[in-house]
């Protein structure tokens, strides 16, 4: 369905469901990239390239009478080596790779929730919203004052956690683990629909 169509509450849904498939998307991709085998089955070569269009630098068309109409956008190629070279030196930051997509997640959906501010504010949602906030923040919850219950599961985000780092990186700590997210998302689809029930 077109989303200017969307009720209010299937616009919410939408962004929370289509959070997802990047994110699995993104981590067999991921897989894919350090296993020099997979890529050889999959014919993808070390030194090839991934062409990105881009808005800054289109192609225009070369005929007088359709002057400044672009014929083409323009690309940015990016090389697959240095790329691959990158994550077989750095091995250890390929745990931050696969908090990106999550990340992105948090953030868009955050996004959403704000514009509904939240919602009813539910602990979980409450809860997100920190969660989403220290995203925001470099990956550290920035808490200055609590004046609702902030609770996921067994978690309940309190003021010592300022300036602590909200997910893991390649050096350890955060707390909430990748798959905790995922559990958080589905847990605020079900407050998005509790709510609009």
């Amino acid at each position: 369905m077109i989303e200017y169509l969307m009720t209010e509450p299937a616009r919410l849904l939408n962004i929370i469901d289509r959070s997802k498939a990047p994110i699995a998307a993104f981590n067999l991709g991921l897989a894919v990239c350090l296993n020099e085998a997979a890529r050889q089955r999959l014919g993808i070569l070390d030194n090839g390239s991934v062409q990105l269009t881009t808005n800054a630098c289109p192609i225009l068309h070369p005929d007088p009478k359709d002057q400044g109409r672009i014929l083409q956008a323009g690309q940015y190629t990016l090389s697959i080596k240095p790329s691959l070279e990158f994550i077989k030196k750095h091995r250890r930051t390929t745990f931050d790779f696969l908090g990106l997509p999550i990340k992105s997640a948090l953030l868009d959906i955050g996004d959403a929730l704000k514009e509904h501010n939240y919602l009813d504010n539910e602990p979980a949602l409450e809860f997100f919203r920190h969660i989403r906030n220290g995203i925001a923040h470099g990956n550290r919850f920035n808490i200055k004052s609590l004046t609702r219950t902030a609770k996921f599961k067994n978690l309940t985000i309190d003021l010592p956690l300022h300036g602590t780092k909200v997910l893991p990186d390649w050096e350890g700590g955060g707390f909430l683990h990748l798959g905790d997210c995922l559990e958080l998302i589905d847990t605020v689809r079900n407050e998005v629909v509790r709510f609009y029930e």
